[in-house]
């Protein structure tokens, strides 16, 4: 059990997020954390509309000029498969990148080969790391 610091209740572990600079968990449940977020971004249209363009960027970076067309083919397929398997198994699943983007450690390339369709869940709780 663990104390919400934003709801001021008292809650089950699991609905608190794990901290990803140390040990331990962050001070406020998921379900408060998501209404932080969904006020900021309501907030910041300007700003949120910055970090999608960033991250496009990024991933054109990342992205190799060497790749084929078949290459390009077998990442779009990759999610595509994504959409069917959200259709499919009724939650959202994302494609992931294996080695991260931006990792800290070690950072990835985006193709075909470090792709991945996972459960978005599972995208989001590997917070970009690589093992």
């Amino acid at each position: 059990m663990k104390h919400c610091n934003r709801c001021d209740t008292t809650k089950d572990l699991s609905l608190f997020r794990k901290r990803s600079d140390k040990p331990g968990y962050v001070s406020f449940c998921k379900e408060c954390n998501s209404k932080r977020t969904r006020d900021w971004q309501k907030a910041n249209p300007e700003k949120v509309k910055e970090r999608h363009k960033r991250r496009i960027a990024y991933i054109k970076e990342q992205t190799p000029s060497w790749l084929t067309e078949e290459d390009k083919k077998q990442m779009a397929t990759e999610f595509l498969l994504a959409q069917w398997c959200t259709t499919m198994m009724g939650e959202l699943y994302t494609v992931d990148h294996i080695v991260p983007l931006r990792g800290k450690t070690v950072s990835g390339l985006h193709v075909p080969w470090n792709l991945q369709v996972i459960p978005a869940k599972a995208n989001f709780e590997k917070h970009a790391k690589f093992e």
